[in-house]
């Protein structure tokens, strides 16, 4: 996809929901409860992550089980410290890595169990799911709802289509990187870094390209704007 066309789902969003600063400040810029999931409260299970659902509009959050939650979560901490400073941008779905009891797993595994745990709560279903991973780490995890997932074919809802979800995502986000490069002769860093800054301009923290193309999706698939399918080219 051209990254002008990324750009244009982008500004729909920002003229609708605007510059969506609730997730900035809480999300990105804060870190409250994300930042260390081992020792993440039921304050802030309730005050940042159920309150993160409620902003996207996630109904039912009353149901949720918090300290499932809490305890999902705390469970969830050696593979968020192993996903730590990585971007879905460059991310091996199939490098093997080591775990703090010896064994060895993959990337793709620690994904899918992840998604596994938050979905093995009460209350926590697929979408809830994706966003909760979003917010653990917004630089790997893509959102999806009800509408996003057919959108890109998928209806199972499982973690084997969100992992093929994840992987369609990353080959949206190299064309589009892979654009820019082309167009302003620039490394992969370069890229990502300007496509960040010059979708929101004016915000002190950048939005990541996992955000980015999650406003995308819910333009062209929720809100049924006038979009290309993303895994189009351009």
């Amino acid at each position: 996809m051209d990254y002008t066309v990324l750009f244009k789902g982008v500004r729909m969003f920002e003229d609708f929901w605007g510059k969506d600063l609730w997730y900035v400040n809480h999300v990105l810029r804060g870190r409250d409860g994300w930042g260390n999931l081992g020792f993440i409260t039921r304050d802030q299970i309730e005050r940042v992550v159920i309150e993160f659902l409620r902003q996207y509009k996630v109904q039912y959050t009353y149901r949720i089980d918090k300290e499932g939650l809490r305890k999902a979560l705390a469970n969830l901490n050696e593979h968020s410290k192993i996903l730590a400073g990585r971007s879905l941008l460059d991310l091996n779905f199939n490098e093997e890595v080591s775990l703090e009891n010896g064994m060895t797993t993959w990337i793709r595994e620690i994904v899918k169990e992840m998604y596994d745990e938050l979905c093995g709560v009460h209350g926590i279903g697929p979408t809830s799911a994706s966003k909760i991973l979003h917010g653990i780490n917004t630089q790997v995890f893509m959102m999806w709802d009800q509408f996003i997932r057919p959108g890109y074919g998928y209806y199972k809802e499982n973690t084997e289509d969100y992992l093929k979800f994840m992987a369609d995502c990353q080959k949206i986000l190299k064309r589009i990187v892979e654009d820019y490069q082309e167009k302003h002769g620039c490394d992969v860093n370069i890229a990502e870094k300007e496509i960040c800054e010059r979708a929101y301009p004016d915000l002190e923290v950048k939005k990541p390209l996992a955000k980015l193309l999650d406003e995308y999706n819910w333009m062209k698939f929720c809100n049924k704007r006038d979009l290309p399918d993303p895994w189009l080219d351009p």
